[in-house]
């Protein structure tokens, strides 16, 4: 199910802020992803991406955030991008706190150590504050990663997010999704998602769904 056409149109209306993508073209290892596709994601919203395993969904997040070569254009007005991967990706040295002021270098310490304990806490992670990723269960790890790119989400930025309620509990996933709607226009947000709570009432959570298999991508 896609709920709008997301494709560029000579007719699009594009704000300076709107990620617009143009003609990608991507391939793995002679596998064509992406054979001029074009997308548009308006400033400040919230889309999801879903689709089934192989149609493209990381593939699009991690071009976006030029994670990989692509083909084509890719127009983000330059806004800084905060990730959570689908694998949490911790740095296995630092505690668990640490791990999310990390990427806050713009912070004093203080300032870092306060954000990085507040995410922590609506996620549920107060008293694992200073455990290392090796003490953590799965999911526990992506709430970590979570916390992560949540605290690392400034206004106007983009809130990439790839599977981010997976492995999560059901009271950890209404957390997270009541998290992610709380971004909307304040960032602009593109998940990748299996999960039917964030997009079954999509006219209330979700700006765009689109459904990558049925999505044209050439």
């Amino acid at each position: 199910m896609s709920k709008k056409k997301n494709h560029l149109s000579e007719n699009n209306a594009l704000t300076p802020s709107d990620i617009a993508i143009n003609d990608l073209y991507i391939d793995f290892n002679g596998k064509v992803i992406y054979n001029g596709a074009s997308f548009v994601f308006p400033a400040g919203t919230l889309s999801a991406l879903t689709g089934p395993s192989g149609s493209g969904k990381t593939t699009l997040l991690r071009a976006i955030a030029g994670l990989l070569p692509y083909k084509g254009t890719i127009e983000t007005g330059r806004r800084p991008v905060s990730f959570a991967f689908q694998t949490p990706r911790l740095l296995p040295w630092l505690t668990v706190r640490d791990n999310v002021t990390a990427p806050l270098i713009d912070k004093s310490s203080a300032d870092a150590v306060k954000i990085a304990d507040e995410w922590l806490t609506r996620l549920g992670l107060s008293d694992s504050l200073d455990k290392y990723p090796d003490e953590l269960s799965g999911g526990m790890a992506l709430r970590v990663s979570l916390a992560r790119a949540f605290a690392a989400a400034t206004p106007g930025c983009i809130l990439l997010l790839d599977e981010p309620t997976k492995e999560i509990d059901k009271k950890a996933r209404q957390a997270v999704t009541e998290i992610i709607l709380g971004f909307r226009g304040k960032c602009t947000i593109i998940a990748a998602t299996y999960d039917d709570e964030l997009i079954a009432n999509a006219d209330q959570t979700v700006d765009t769904v689109l459904n990558l298999n049925s999505a044209v991508k050439t």
